[in-house]
């Protein structure tokens, strides 16, 4: 019998989502739920190992979209900083003639 959480829609969401600029929201979306869940383990004598597994997947799974999430808006950063330092005849530290 498989019994679906609250948790897993948004996580896989979140882990199956490419549009970067929402991100965030998508990964703070299961926290929630898979927080609640965890609770619940603490008043049924820590859940059944069946949910244990796929919930401490989940959490690593967030937490690894999270950081590759914070690497792309670097290189997003560094692409775009790079690209206005390059356009046009000014670049840093010099000026128009």
């Amino acid at each position: 019998m498989t019994i679906e959480h609250e948790w897993k829609d948004p996580y896989k969401t979140a882990v199956l989502g490419t549009d970067w600029s929402k991100m965030e929201e998508r990964i703070r979306a299961p926290e929630s739920p898979i927080s609640a869940r965890l609770r619940e383990f603490s008043l049924n004598h820590g859940g059944t190992p069946e949910e244990n597994q796929p919930i401490a997947d989940a959490v690593n799974g967030l937490k690894a979209r999270g950081e590759r999430r914070g690497r792309v808006e670097r290189t997003e950063t560094r692409r775009l900083g790079s690209k206005q330092r390059t356009d046009g005849d000014e670049y840093i530290g010099t000026t128009r003639a």
